[in-house]
């Protein structure tokens, strides 16, 4: 994903600075896929958040559609897996890109 693709979604006012923080996180653990399985703790060291504020953040990007969480049902000390959904393209246009 390129800085062209999270342009339009950085600027449409639907995200604050700690979500779009958390969410560049996810898309650099990734490493050019589109599944990240940093953790809560790992993304609060790797962006300065606090654990709490980077929880909020993914609850926010998570209703925005921007990710879907895949919990870890019984396997505690793993993180979740994040799939980041359908891009942020087309989130900030409102649809899906054709």
């Amino acid at each position: 994903m390129s800085e062209h693709d999270v342009k339009p979604l950085f600027q449409s006012g639907k995200l604050k600075p700690s979500d779009k923080l958390v969410y560049l996180c996810l898309l650099a653990a990734a490493g050019g896929g589109n599944i990240s399985r940093a953790s809560i703790r790992a993304i609060s060291y790797e962006t300065g958040l606090c654990e709490r504020t980077v929880r909020h953040a993914v609850k926010r990007l998570k209703e925005l559609n921007l990710i879907s969480v895949n919990r870890q049902p019984g396997l505690q000390g793993r993180p979740n897996e994040y799939a980041l959904d359908e891009g942020p393209k087309a989130q900030a246009t409102g649809g899906s890109e054709a």
